[in-house]
């Protein structure tokens, strides 16, 4: 009678840690990389389907001459000017985040809050064809839900005081994480006009509705400070860079608020 009733609990045991397990797996992400192909994002995962089957992806080439000028809401940036962030290596990129919340993009009156900023390299979106040595995503998000990228160019110049702050504080080990203070969050955004489309993440699971502002004027880094990056993301596992290639506009429109001189 015992053995019966010792059978029946394994059993239910190894039934309920089988259950588990399988959820605790599919919980797990799944991993992808650049060494493999861009391409076969895709297929690695039906989460990861818009990859492949999407219509609004991104990056794209930003065509200046195409880009329709419009009244379009007022794009305003209000980041601290001595903010404490972490700088965190993922491994596919340097992720920056905001130790505390109040820095923020508004879009006319709508309010995203920027969750984060990463490097590109080389630039993931082109300008007029033209591809930069570095490209800064800052990512934010609205309280409902709705995301909001906005893209720097980064091309050969005099030495950025800010970014060198991130380059310095760059953990050496993947998963590391380190803290920045007196950041100029304000000042890594540069003046100008901003080229805007929809478009979609540019990493798995490339999720599409995202509101992209290409900014048209780029900043500058030094040589060696771009060097840092592109150190990190070549060989073998980095082939091309970390960087998604361009994709097909798909017929959206590219809309600007006024004209670069």
């Amino acid at each position: 009678m015992h053995s019966v009733i010792f059978k029946t609990l394994f059993a239910a045991t190894s039934i309920a840690s089988l259950a588990f397990g399988a959820t605790a797996a599919a919980s797990e992400p799944t991993p992808w990389n650049y060494a493999e192909g861009t391409e076969h994002w895709g297929y690695l995962s039906p989460e990861f389907s818009a990859c492949r089957d999407g219509l609004m992806q991104s990056p794209i080439d930003v065509s200046r001459v195409a880009a329709h000028t419009r009244a379009l809401p007022a794009l305003s940036f209000a980041y601290a000017t001595s903010a404490s962030v972490n700088v965190i290596n993922k491994g596919h990129t340097i992720q920056t985040e905001p130790a505390a919340a109040g820095n923020a993009l508004l879009i006319g009156n709508k309010r995203y809050e920027l969750a984060q900023f990463h490097v590109h390299t080389p630039s993931e979106n082109f300008l007029d064809g033209e591809q930069y040595p570095l490209e800064v995503h800052f990512v934010h998000q609205a309280a409902d839900g709705s995301r909001a990228v906005v893209g720097v160019f980064y091309d050969e110049g005099p030495a950025d005081a800010q970014l060198q702050k991130i380059i310095t504080a760059i953990p050496s080990e993947e998963s590391g994480q380190s803290r920045v203070n007196a950041l100029n969050l304000r000042s890594l955004i540069p003046s100008g006009s901003s080229y805007r489309f929809s478009g979609s993440l540019t990493t798995p699971p490339c999720s599409e509705g995202i509101a992209w502002h290409v900014m048209g004027r780029p900043k500058t880094a030094s040589i060696t400070q771009l060097a840092a990056f592109d150190a990190r993301y070549s060989g073998l596992e980095f082939p091309g860079g970390n960087r998604r290639p361009v994709q097909s506009l798909n017929g959206r429109a590219i809309s600007t608020e006024a004209r670069d001189d």
